[in-house]
């Protein structure tokens, strides 16, 4: 369509902030609660890294991470736990997000729902450890 720029496209294996929102109103607060000082990344190609580089390398947050540039992109986005992390809590734990605050006793809408909080037991852990053995 005319566009006569170069387009990068370039991923990493995770934000560089892990932030939650802190109060649900009107105004949503988000506290940063994290910083991931080690963040691996490519582009695709991969043969872009050297340019996606010299832009980014002085970019707030990636300028005080140790950046380790990956194989591919699919290997950088294999190195991502999220996956792991959030889809069994959320799983396991559909009937309670999708009751919540509506059914007596299964929280109150008052209370914002919160995965970390709400969803993480032991017996969630236990399939995510075991999500996360089969990937290795």
């Amino acid at each position: 369509m005319g566009c006569k720029r170069r387009v990068i496209v370039a991923g990493a294996n995770s934000i560089p902030f892990g932030t939650r929102i802190s109060n649900n109103s009107s105004v949503n607060q988000v506290c940063i609660l994290y910083r991931q000082t080690l963040q691996t990344m490519d582009t695709f190609p991969s043969s872009d890294w050297d340019d996606f580089w010299k832009v980014m390398k002085d970019f707030e947050p990636y300028a005080a991470a140790d950046v380790k540039h990956g194989d591919t992109m699919l290997g950088v986005n294999f190195d991502n736990l999220n996956p792991v992390i959030h889809v069994p809590a959320v799983v396991l734990t559909s009937g309670t997000i999708d009751n919540w605050g509506i059914i007596e006793d299964v929280g109150s809408p008052a209370v914002y729902y919160n995965i970390y909080r709400h969803a993480f037991s032991p017996s969630v852990a236990s399939v995510q450890y075991a999500f996360y053995r089969d990937q290795l």
